[in-house]
């Protein structure tokens, strides 16, 4: 399983930029309507609530790409890493940890004044359901 998935991601990073970008334009604009549909947001709480969601989103993009980069130098230098370096890089790995964790506060509290609990409470279980639809279609059929 472990092998497929290396496979997997090292065949998506050969793909072409202007591919991911079209890709990730149209998974965002599906994302959209999809979330949209799902929380039956007002055109005023959809006005309010997409900058604050772009705005998390970003984030949790910065973080993942700071992450990535702290397990490539993992992967790349484990064999030979020092306890002092292996320290650091877990502490690295923590601080990535309570910034999305922090994040992901920051953005519910946002939302307190843009969507009801109920509504709020939609939009996270959207957000887990549009993750995994897109998983499963990225998986393809098994046999």
């Amino acid at each position: 399983m472990k092998k497929y998935l290396i496979i997997f991601l090292l065949s998506l990073s050969v793909t072409s930029l202007f591919s991911q970008i079209s890709n990730q334009e149209r998974i965002k604009t599906i994302k959209v309507a999809f979330m949209t549909e799902r929380i039956d947001m007002t055109t005023k709480e959809a006005q309010q609530f997409w900058p604050v969601y772009n705005s998390f989103e970003d984030d949790m993009t910065t973080i993942h790409k700071e992450e990535n980069k702290t397990f490539v130098f993992i992967n790349e230098n484990i064999d030979q890493m020092d306890e002092a370096t292996a320290k650091k890089a877990l502490a690295a790995l923590e601080t990535y940890e309570e910034e999305k964790i922090d994040a992901r506060e920051k953005l519910l509290k946002e939302l307190q004044d843009i969507l009801s609990y109920k509504k709020t409470l939609i939009f996270i279980k959207a957000e887990g359901d549009f993750k995994r639809n897109l998983l499963r279609k990225l998986r393809g059929p098994r046999n």
